[in-house]
């Protein structure tokens, strides 16, 4: 059975295989709005460190398909963090104009990229997910970098040669993205 690892120092969501071994790795943060940490969670922007069962197994849970909407396109992984049902693995909100794609705030859950997510996908079809762990997740790793990935991610595993500047997005010194 497959299982999911956040990576929260990283900024990463990987996929493991039955066999143990990492069958993808993508961006995504743990960045909860403060509005709804304050009134949900006691003020904590970002999930604990810990293993937590997996809900949807062998597929997600079925939202509106939506780019920009709170879920994506591909919907929620459910996951049983404590106190808090419907937390979970998804994508959406990818051209937010505060903060868009991976990186937008949620309500608890780990924002990632619909690639991401439909890669994800195709692996636990055949390969059912039994648990997420949350590692490395603090505050401070919740917050830093925000600012330094491009708008628009692409899976971390990329071909020899390729660098951001071949990218149709590339960062100014702003930080600010702008379109070759």
């Amino acid at each position: 059975m497959s299982k999911l690892i956040y990576h929260g120092g990283e900024h990463r969501v990987e996929v493991i295989g039955k066999d143990g071994k990492s069958l993808g790795k993508w961006i995504a943060y743990n960045d909860i709005d403060s509005k709804f940490a304050k009134d949900h969670y006691g003020n904590n922007r970002h999930l604990d460190n810990g293993y937590y069962t997996v809900s949807d197994k062998t597929k997600p849970y079925a939202h509106k398909p939506d780019a920009n909407g709170p879920y994506g396109l591909h919907g929620i992984i459910r996951f049983n963090y404590p106190g808090h049902p419907g937390v979970g693995l998804h994508s959406g909100r990818a051209n937010a104009e505060n903060m868009p794609g991976a990186q937008h705030a949620t309500h608890g859950c780990i924002r990632t990229t619909d690639e991401a997510m439909a890669e994800i996908i195709k692996v636990i079809a055949n390969d059912p997910l039994i648990t997420i762990s949350v590692k490395g997740n603090n505050s401070h790793s919740a917050h830093k970098g925000k600012h330094k990935h491009h708008l628009h991610h692409r899976n971390l595993h990329k071909p020899s040669g390729h660098s951001d500047a071949h990218s149709s997005h590339a960062q100014t010194k702003s930080g600010h993205a702008s379109r070759h």
